[in-house]
């Protein structure tokens, strides 16, 4: 017969497979789960190198997967200059000060994470601050959702950006009242300046991503769903998963605007998790079709309250988007779309129900991410297509001090929504899309379950949207593997991968804000653990 190699005993196990209930043991070889019951009926499953792990009443879930994040940002966040949390221009560029002090004279300065609607102003800087500070030297800062970079005078002129420079398609040069550039580049112009800032070789890459992965698994992720795979991290990725240096599996979706200028048939191919061993993959490709809401440039049916001479920006027209979807489709690649406005989630809609008519397509899981402001009508059409809403209920809490003033009240009555489209009958996947959010499964548990953060604070879009706790578990598990079209995770069930993570509680019987978080004991990817939860191994059960 064959036999185990663990036995995880003494444990409750939330299984989220209805066939089994009531279960206190796992059984795992090979990589997969063999059987989940009780620690009686698991005995049949222990040979002589079976080892058993008893978990004093620890949680076993399903792994949980981040639906949405960027791998290669998260990493690189490390690197640079961080500016979250600054309270003001004048604070951001002081950390920039302080930074640059670490670094030879000569090299480029980079950083992320300033939020000008957090500052007193909530104004877009400008770059009469930063050149006074650093008159002979590229700067170039992106904003935290990275829809935006904020750059000095020198690399304006060394670009040759000035009045008379067009906005180009898909994005804008923010102006001052005369009319001159004033520093801050939005969603596609900043590729204008690009160049300036060489990327990392892959050797100077390699140990930052390792680095940044190790620290995505110790938050007990078992897999992340790479919102933005382009060629660099697709090579190091792939380079860490052949030296079997991943800790999590990483599904990866190309970055449609990285791969421009090659053929679809040129794209890296795709594959799927055919082993417990073989972690990195590749599901499908990332379209932008709009910005974000932080910069207004996201796409929405009338302007913005907070600036009545804008709309956002659409990055293509219904027929131009319909066809790239259709090329991709029909190359077997899965389409994920960032579409965060009412407008840009419409036309996308569109152009998913004109693609979806050729049989074959519907299989491939259409995805639309963030979907931050739905139309009351196109809500049931994301059921009714098949496509998955991959949202992030931690930007209901990020975006709370500046975005009901941005959108207006009855905007906002259809923004950040998360009930309303587990109860329209939308399969849902959960995710934070750091490095913009904390990877923390914890804090967006407090912001799916309790619409809010540590500090107890009500958020942008209020209770009616809180997702009951089981329903929050399912999109950051099982939803989040449907969304991959992964079949073989998203559950302990027989069959199936063992990728476990491991609490001191069960999520499901905690109350309220009074909770404590939960510590993260172990995790296991495709039957080996990444962190042990270090339980009594004895030789029986």
């Amino acid at each position: 017969m064959r036999f185990a190699r663990w036995i995880l005993n003494q444990a409750d196990v939330v299984s989220l497979d209805p066939q089994v209930s009531d279960a206190n043991a796992v059984a795992i070889g090979d990589g997969k789960v063999l059987a989940v019951g009780s620690s009686e009926d698991l005995r049949v499953w222990i040979g002589p190198e079976t080892e058993v792990l008893d978990l004093g009443g620890a949680t076993i879930l399903p792994g949980f997967h981040d639906a949405h994040g960027h791998v290669l940002g998260y990493a690189l966040s490390f690197a640079q200059v961080n500016l979250v949390g600054s309270g003001s221009e004048q604070d951001a560029v002081e950390r920039v000060v302080r930074f640059a002090a670490t670094l030879p004279a000569t090299v480029p300065i980079v950083g992320r994470g300033w939020d000008q609607n957090l500052w007193p102003e909530r104004s877009f800087p400008t770059h009469h601050l930063l050149s006074s500070c650093f008159p002979h030297r590229p700067v170039a800062l992106k904003r935290v959702d990275g829809h935006a970079v904020w750059v000095n005078d020198w690399v304006l002129s060394r670009v040759g950006i000035s009045r008379g420079t067009p906005d180009p398609v898909g994005g804008q040069l923010v102006r001052g009242v005369d009319g001159k550039p004033s520093g801050v580049l939005i969603d596609t112009a900043m590729s204008i300046v690009e160049h300036l800032f060489p990327q990392m070789d892959d050797a100077e890459v390699l140990p930052w991503v390792a680095a940044g992965l190790k620290r995505l698994a110790d938050y007990g992720l078992t897999a992340v769903s790479d919102m933005g795979i382009d060629p660099l991290s697709y090579r190091i990725l792939r380079l860490l998963d052949e030296r079997g240096e991943l800790p999590l599996r990483v599904v990866g979706y190309l970055d449609a605007q990285r791969f421009l200028d090659m053929p679809v048939s040129m794209y890296p191919p795709v594959t799927k998790h055919q082993s417990g061993d073989v972690r990195f993959t590749i599901a499908g490709v990332k379209f932008y079709q709009d910005g974000a809401l932080g910069s207004r440039g996201a796409a929405l049916c009338t302007c913005y309250d907070d600036d009545p001479d804008t709309k956002g920006l659409l990055f293509y027209d219904l027929d131009t988007f319909t066809q790239k979807l259709a090329n991709v489709m029909d190359a077997g690649y899965q389409p994920a779309v960032h579409a965060i406005g009412d407008h840009a989630v419409h036309v996308v809609l569109n152009s998913l129900e004109r693609v979806l008519m050729k049989p074959g397509r519907a299989g491939l899981r259409p995805r639309i991410e963030h979907a931050q402001i739905v139309l009351p009508q196109d809500l049931r059409r994301f059921a009714a297509l098949g496509v998955v809403a991959s949202i992030q209920p931690r930007h209901a809490v990020s975006d709370r001090a500046w975005a009901g003033a941005r959108i207006g009240k009855k905007r906002l009555e259809n923004a950040y929504l998360a009930r309303s489209f587990v109860d329209a009958g939308v399969s849902i996947a959960l995710g934070t899309d750091f490095p913009i959010e904390p990877p923390d499964p914890w804090l967006a548990w407090l912001a799916a379950t309790e619409r809010t953060d540590l500090d107890g604070q009500a958020p942008v879009r209020g209770g009616s949207e809180r997702l009951t706790k089981m329903d929050a578990l399912i999109g950051a598990t099982a939803g989040a593997a449907f969304a991959a079209g992964l079949p073989g995770l998203g559950s302990i069930s027989p069959g199936k991968w063992a990728d476990l993570t491991i609490l001191n509680l069960n999520p499901l019987k905690q109350h309220g804000l009074a909770a404590d978080p939960w510590k993260i004991l172990g995790t296991m990817v495709g039957g080996i653990f990444v962190k042990n939860p270090c339980g009594t191994s004895t030789s029986s059960a």
